[in-house]
C-alpha cells in the first residue's frame, strides 16, 4: 500500500474513532444544500512544517472525518461555494473526502477549490493539535 493511501487510512480511522464527530469540531455540514468542503493544509508535522492537505469534508454525499492531527498546530478550512462551483455541485469531489489532495485540487494558501475562489460565499479558519485521539484548539498562526 502506498504511504500517502495508508496515511490516509490511518487517519480516516482516527477522526472515525474515538472522538466527537466532525459537526463538533466544524459546524453543521450534511445538510444537502451547503455545499462544503474542509481540509487540513498542515499534513504531516503541523504549520510552518506540512506538506500535504489531507480533506476532511468534500460536499454532500461525503464521509466527514474528525481531525486527527499527529502533533504540531494543523489549519483546517471551512469554504462554503455558491452552486456554480461545478467542481463541489456536481458531486465529482466527493471520492475525495477522507485522502490527501495529491492532485492538488485544494489551494493550500486558502483551503479553496482551485477556479472556484469567486464562488466562494463563506469561509473559515480552525486549528487544532495533538494529540490526534483528542485534539485540542492551538492558536491559529
Amino acid at each position: 500500500m502506498a504511504p500517502r493511501l495508508f496515511l490516509g487510512l490511518i487517519l480516516g480511522i482516527m477522526g472515525v474513532y474515538g472522538k466527537g464527530d466532525c459537526e463538533s469540531f466544524f459546524g453543521a455540514l450534511n445538510s444537502t444544500d451547503m455545499l462544503i468542503t474542509v481540509s487540513d493544509v498542515d499534513v504531516f508535522d503541523g504549520f510552518p512544517y506540512a506538506n500535504e492537505t489531507f480533506v476532511h469534508y468534500a460536499g454532500p454525499g461525503s464521509e466527514c472525518i474528525s481531525p486527527a492531527p499527529p502533533k504540531g498546530c494543523h489549519r483546517y478550512y471551512r469554504v462554503t461555494y455558491s452552486p456554480d462551483c461545478l467542481a463541489i455541485s456536481s458531486g465529482l469531489l466527493r471520492p475525495l473526502s477522507g485522502t490527501i489532495d495529491t492532485q492538488e485540487i485544494i489551494d493550500r494558501a486558502s483551503g479553496v477549490i482551485k477556479g472556484c475562489g469567486e464562488h466562494v460565499i463563506n469561509w473559515s479558519q480552525f486549528c487544532y493539535g495533538a494529540p490526534a485521539e483528542d485534539p485540542i484548539k492551538c492558536n491559529c498562526p
